[in-house]
């Protein structure tokens, strides 16, 4: 009898490969544990590769399984100390901790230069975050700074154009007026959760969708796509150009591209949560008339030093924020398109301010329940574990929104006013605007 040759470690790689490609398929689905188990499978094929350790180890901490992305990383680090991903991730597992003296010194161990610049980026970026809450703001700033030099660098050598996000097709504000398309009543219409990156959407989305007669829809750009139909046209059309015929056509193609129609669930309820969906206002007041409108808010300041301090996956939109002018100038260009809309289309609108939200979070959640027509359900105080329960989180935010909720992020922008101070005219008037009374005194 024949032994059968023993496995290589090309096969077993091979084996791992495979593995990995199953968990990348089964996470684009959503499901969290079979991609789970096709990395720890992953693993076991090739215990001796630290990157296999590393695929995991990310995974989980995005997925907000701390502990087990904690031990993951640290298997991975027995093999190779010195692995950069292995240690930014142990980094970010000690920082979620508390433990930020340890997560700062793993941190500076890494050799930095000649790294990757997605690599390098998140790096960086990580340790203003290790050193902002160890209140070394000039520290982080410096971090914070270096990590957008980095992004700005790849945004060129991507050949990515910041302009690009508020230059295409959209119509001139001054010409906006209440459409006249037909369409179907606000109860048979997704409402719109919009705002600002970085103005709570994120934690309202996870609030909403603990309601058992709400479904969220997040990050999908079902809109960006109607948008991109009208900038197509030969004609030069414009969404102020879109016909009751047009907006037929345009609602079948959203609800195919959201995967069903409004009634995809049992809810009786389904938001489509995409912030800067806010520049696509316009074309979904044609699409859908009488749609609802949720609109976070935040203080600028706290807004846009988010923005500048967050590793974003870099588009036309995403690329403003290397810069803290470009940053500001942006948010007051979105900022002048909301306030045209609200004030010209007469929406049905709802603001969630996030000052409220985290100080008075029932009498908030209530006045938006009752906007959307559901009434209280005590589900929605446990938004942390639903949060923890759907997986992974696709936005910045996905770590915070495990978490109790609490008011450290109010103010944040305080301690940085002497960096802010460039772009304090531009964002003063438009936080006084929105009723914050203390804009920048002690500043």
């Amino acid at each position: 009898m024949t032994t059968p040759p023993a496995s290589t470690t090309a096969d077993a790689d091979a084996v791992a490969r495979a593995y990995t490609r199953l968990s990348d398929f089964l996470r684009a689905r959503g499901e969290r544990d079979g991609a789970r188990d096709a990395l720890e499978r992953a693993v076991t094929e090739r215990a001796d590769d630290p990157q296999r350790h590393f695929a995991l180890a990310h995974f989980l901490e995005r997925c907000n399984l701390v502990d087990a992305a904690g031990v993951a990383a640290a298997e991975g680090l027995r093999l190779a100390p010195r692995h950069p991903e292995l240690s930014l991730v142990m980094a970010r597992v000690d920082r979620r901790r508390g433990r930020l003296a340890d997560a700062l010194s793993t941190l500076e161990r890494i050799d930095v230069p000649g790294l990757p610049s997605r690599v390098a980026r998140a790096i960086t970026f990580e340790r203003g975050h290790v050193r902002d809450g160890l209140e070394d703001v000039d520290g982080a700033w410096a971090d914070y700074v270096a990590g957008n030099a980095l992004a700005a660098a790849e945004v060129r050598a991507l050949r990515i154009d910041p302009e690009r996000f508020l230059a295409r097709a959209f119509p001139d504000p001054d010409e906006w007026a209440p459409s006249a398309a037909a369409g179907p009543d606000a109860g048979g219409q997704p409402v719109f959760l919009v705002g600002f990156p970085r103005s709570g959407t994120t934690l309202i989305e996870q609030i909403l969708d603990s309601h058992p007669d709400i479904h969220t829809l997040s990050e999908i750009p079902a809109v960006q796509a109607l948008h991109d139909d009208v900038a197509a046209r030969a004609d030069g059309q414009t969404v102020l150009d879109v016909s009751p015929v047009d907006a037929e056509r345009l609602r079948a193609q959203y609800w195919h591209t959201i995967g069903g129609g409004p009634g995809m669930s049992t809810a009786r309820v389904v938001i489509d949560k995409l912030p800067l969906n806010i520049v696509h206002l316009p074309l979904i007041h044609r699409v859908f008339p009488g749609a609802r409108i949720l609109f976070a808010q935040r203080h600028p300041l706290d807004v846009c030093l988010s923005c500048f301090t967050q590793d974003f996956e870099l588009n036309a939109a995403m690329a403003n924020f290397t810069s803290l002018e470009a940053t500001a100038q942006l948010y007051a260009r979105v900022m002048a398109i909301w306030q045209t809309y609200a004030t010209r289309c007469a929406p049905q609108v709802h603001v969630i301010r996030y000052e409220r939200l985290v100080t008075d979070f029932e009498s908030e959640v209530r006045m938006a329940l009752d906007f959307l027509g559901v009434g209280w359900h005590d589900g929605v105080r446990d938004f942390a574990a639903h949060a923890r329960a759907r997986g992974e989180i696709q936005t910045p935010s996905y770590h915070q929104v495990v978490q109790p909720l609490h008011d450290r992020s109010i103010g944040r922008w305080r301690p940085y006013a002497r960096h802010l101070a460039g772009v304090r005219d531009r964002l003063v008037p438009i936080a006084e605007s929105f009723g914050y009374t203390d804009a920048w005194s002690g500043a």
